[in-house]
């Protein structure tokens, strides 16, 4: 166990556990490297004397909440919304994310979830269905042309794209110009 510092001349302190990024036993922090058992929370950069570790804010308030995160990313929330349930920034969230791997990964993994719903929607609004009470859904034209037009673009997007390969030369007449 170490004694938990938060940030500087805060003088609050308690015990951090030592541990609570690494796996029960585990060496090494997740990922490999070279943080050892001797590095608190696997981060080279914290300050490690006599068994004394800063912890920031990262580990104390979004660390333990990342369930919460996910249930949310995974409903849609925006960043915003989660900075809000974190009360921090919008910038200190992103600067989370490209400072902890980890938390990157929780975005993405999350995220692909909510997509994956909405795509399995679409594609049933799209092809109809029968809801929970026997009623048949027929299928919806419009999710169906949206559907096409994101997953096959070549041979459904409403703009064709003309190549020319001569060079066109274009001459406006006098009256043309003011227009």
């Amino acid at each position: 166990m170490h004694r938990r510092v938060y940030g500087k001349n805060r003088g609050s302190a308690g015990e951090c556990g030592g541990e609570s990024l690494f796996a029960e036993g585990a060496e090494t922090a997740p990922g490999g490297g070279d943080e050892g058992r001797g590095s608190c929370h696997g981060r080279k950069n914290r300050i490690r004397r006599e068994g004394i570790c800063t912890v920031g804010k990262f580990e104390t308030t979004v660390v333990p909440e990342f369930g919460r995160i996910r249930k949310r990313l995974e409903e849609g929330a925006s960043a915003g919304e989660l900075a809000a349930m974190l009360n921090i920034s919008v910038s200190t969230l992103n600067r989370y994310r490209r400072q902890h791997p980890e938390f990157q990964r929780l975005f993405e993994e999350a995220k692909a979830a909510a997509d994956d719903l909405v795509e399995a929607a679409l594609l049933r609004r799209a092809t109809g269905y029968e809801n929970g009470d026997g009623k048949e859904i027929p299928p919806d034209v419009r999710a169906a042309v949206f559907w096409l037009k994101n997953r096959r673009p070549e041979s459904w997007k409403d703009r064709r794209e003309l190549k020319v390969s001569d060079p066109v030369t274009v001459t406006f007449k006098p009256e043309e110009k003011d227009l």
